[in-house]
């Protein structure tokens, strides 16, 4: 074998990799030997059987193979699902129906050309070219698997590493693209059998009133200029609708099977968490609120292992079957339950009593489903592909391919939920005239606690009919043997089931739907970014809103620093789920709209205009005076006048004015000044004297004094230290520079 992962030799004191975790191998013994994590030092036993199953399945791969990957791909594995953008997301789970091919094989046919390649073209031919690598050969599908199983089989090996390549801005904006999507499914609600060409039509008119309403630009296609938008772009986006609704009312039934169709029922499990069964069930029992009103039927999404019959884990909210219950079962069957069952018994005020221990946890390898909605959705595949599971679909109307789960419904109907108060029964005739909503009185965490306790008490200790054994004994001696499967990374768990948004992050905290989240935290990642109102994303999980989570952006290399940040509002809002929340928030609001007074908001509205009109007609003029408006009006002079002073004097312009004979030979102008325009008005702008002094013209004394304008007497006795005096014999002085020649 030319993999990587075979041969493992176990030398004692030697590293390993178990499921992509170091481990270090302890010396060999009668029951096998005893593996210590590297990081966290925890011992974990395997017998001899457990090691070779994990070995022949690529679970125990060496050391030296994980130190050879990528640092990329190492340094993928360590970031948070959630913060990979969809291209990013939609790289890995392209490849991963290569990979999981390739596993499908036998163990010494995955690295020979001539059983693999077949497997290649069979997958190119069945999916879409936006379901696959646009290259795909032997080469690189080894790579990816090689890849893939080395770090214990996680989809976040398969990212292409292409965060750094390419213009990442979008072609569109965002208010387009909006339009283009509103636009499709307005025309295809309107009319089922509708075509592109109408579609595409729709489109381009919102997009043009939106662009009218608003004052935006719009986008100019050359070949098309009466179109905004290309008709490929609304076709991509309608080929991305993966709706089975939306496909059935378009083309038929018989269509829409033909696409969501179910492959195969799966053959028979023989390990635990081989195979699972998932569904869902109104609950046949009415619950009612801590101030005991009734409220309805909650909904139970369970999870249970075909070959032990455990259940693994279960969701009960007011939910209806989607995506969001189908995560929170999910979530709850991977993780350990030891917290699952304290925060239960503490919440209606009880100890945890419990007499067993509720052992599973780990991913299973296959899951059926249905084919419920909520099982198609893009979250449900995305969730499927990060945890390695895979999805088999049962032909709908035939639950018998699923008889174990709903063998387990009628179960504890009969054993728990029908002899609870405020039951309503599996149908009307067992009913009777019981009146299920007068005698409810049992809450939602009461049922919740009673479910658990009968599951870890009551049925997992149960001897089952088929397998005579109890589904715990079979489950701890048959882990024993394939050995158990580590918890997916929390992180990972988070993001499929939280509710991913950008907010601001401000003095105050977060904001989202009228609650706060803050904590000393988000201040230091404040001060950390250095901008006010820094747009962040916000992670917030459905089920549990006492706590946020906002990605560090000075963490972008690693993409794994959450900040976490508690809520702010009542203890109340605390112990609800979003949903219950926003049915809250919403009911509410429309009790405050019933009771408003028209009259009382006609009087607040016109207060209101009556305080806006006496402060905006008091307010200051905003316009600033430019300074050579502020020196026109303070000095009295326009801006000729500092340069050039008046030389008419201002008593002989208040004068009658008189005649002038323009012919007359005898007028003529005043004689120019040899020392410059009006040098003797303004000293300060005149150059010094120099050191060399260039004698002077003789002038008469009389035609200059008859030539001087006339000026104030006050300021003809102002001494000019510039002008020489024309009484005084100016001397010829002659400077003389000496080189110093030492």
């Amino acid at each position: 074998m030319n993999l990587d992962h075979m041969p493992v030799q176990l030398r004692t004191n030697g590293v390993i990799r178990i499921d992509a975790r170091a481990f270090i191998v302890g010396p060999p013994s009668d029951q096998g030997r005893v593996f210590t994590d590297k990081q966290s030092g925890t011992e974990k036993p395997f017998s001899d059987h457990a090691i070779a199953h994990m070995v022949r399945s690529g679970r125990i791969t060496t050391d030296a193979a994980y130190r050879a990957l990528d640092p990329h791909v190492v340094a993928n594995t360590q970031v948070d699902w959630g913060a990979f953008s969809d291209l990013e997301r939609k790289s890995a789970q392209r490849r991963y129906p290569f990979v999981a091919a390739i596993d499908a094989l036998p163990i010494m046919r995955r690295d020979k050309k001539k059983y693999v390649e077949p497997v290649i073209v069979d997958l190119v031919t069945k999916l879409s070219e936006d379901d696959r690598p646009k290259t795909v050969n032997f080469r690189l599908a080894r790579e990816w698997y090689r890849r893939w199983l080395v770090t214990g089989r996680d989809i976040r090996a398969l990212i292409a590493n292409h965060r750094k390549k390419g213009n990442r801005t979008g072609r569109y904006e965002d208010w387009l693209m909006q339009e283009v999507s509103d636009g499709i499914l307005e025309t295809y609600k309107a009319s089922p059998h509708t075509t592109l060409e109408v579609a595409l039509r729709r489109v381009n008119a919102r997009i043009v009133l939106r662009a009218e309403r608003e004052g935006r630009a719009l986008p100019n296609l050359a070949m098309h200029p009466e179109r905004c938008i290309g008709k490929h772009l609304v076709t991509r986006m309608i080929a991305n609708m993966e709706l089975y609704d939306l496909t059935k009312a378009r083309h038929g039934k018989h269509a829409a099977d033909f696409l969501l169709k179910a492959v195969r029922a799966g053959p028979t499990c023989n390990y635990p968490l081989e195979e699972a069964e998932v569904d869902h069930t109104p609950l046949d029992l009415e619950v009612v609120d801590d101030n005991g009103r009734n409220l309805s039927r909650p909904y139970l999404t369970t999870i249970s292992d075909r070959r032990t019959r455990m259940i693994l884990g279960f969701s009960l909210s007011f939910t209806p079957p989607s995506w969001v219950s189908v995560m929170e079962a999910l979530r709850h069957a991977v993780q350990p339950k030891e917290a699952f069952m304290e925060e239960v018994s503490h919440a209606i005020g009880l100890e945890p009593n419990f007499k067993n221990r509720w052992l599973c946890y780990g991913a299973c390898s296959r899951l059926f489903v249905d084919n419920g909605p909520e099982f198609r959705s893009k979250s449900m595949t995305a969730a499927a592909q990060a945890l390695n599971i895979q999805m088999v679909d049962l032909k709908r109307g035939q639950p018998h391919l699923k008889g174990r789960i709903e063998r387990w419904f009628r179960t504890i109907n009969d054993d728990l939920i029908h002899t609870a108060p405020g039951t309503t029964k599996s149908n009307i005739k067992a009913k009777g005239k019981y009146n299920s909503r007068q005698e409810a009185c049992l809450t939602l965490k009461q049922v919740t606690w009673l479910i658990t306790k009968w599951i870890v008490d009551v049925y997992h200790v149960k001897i089952n009919r088929m397998t005579q054994e109890t589904p715990l004994d079979r489950w701890t001696r048959e882990i024993r043997d394939v050995g158990e499967r580590p918890p997916p990374p929390s992180d990972l768990l988070v993001a499929m089931t939280g509710k991913v948004i950008q907010r601001k992050l401000g003095p105050n905290g977060i904001y989202y739907k009228d609650l706060r989240w803050q904590s000393d935290d988000f201040s230091a990642l404040r001060n950390r970014i250095n901008d006010d109102g820094y747009d962040v994303t916000v992670r917030i999980d459905p089920f549990d809103l006492a706590f946020a989570y906002v990605l560090d952006p000075t963490e972008s290399d690693l993409r794994k620093a959450w900040v976490v940040g508690e809520l702010q509002t009542g203890d109340e809002v605390r112990r609800m789920t979003l949903h219950q929340y926003e049915t809250v928030r919403k009911a509410a609001r429309s009790e405050i709209v019933e009771h408003v007074d028209p009259k009382k908001l006609l009087d607040s509205a016109q207060t209101n205009q009556e305080i806006f009109d006496v402060l905006n007609g008091s307010r200051k003029s905003t316009l600033k005076m430019s300074k050579r408006v502020a020196r026109f009006v303070t000095d009295g002079r326009n801006d000729s006048q500092h340069i050039r002073p008046d030389r008419i004097d201002p008593a002989e312009s208040a004068e009658e004015l008189t005649g002038h004979d323009w012919h007359a030979d005898d007028v003529k102008s005043n004689p120019p000044d040899e020392r410059g325009p009006y040098r003797d008005e303004h000293p300060e702008i005149s150059p010094p004297p120099s050191t060399a002094r260039i004698p002077s013209p003789s002038l008469d004394a009389s035609a200059v004094e008859a030539a001087t304008p006339k000026i104030s007497s006050e300021r003809a006795r102002l001494p000019n230290p510039f002008v020489t005096p024309l009484d005084e014999p100016i001397e010829e002085q002659i400077v003389v520079k000496r080189r110093n020649l030492d």
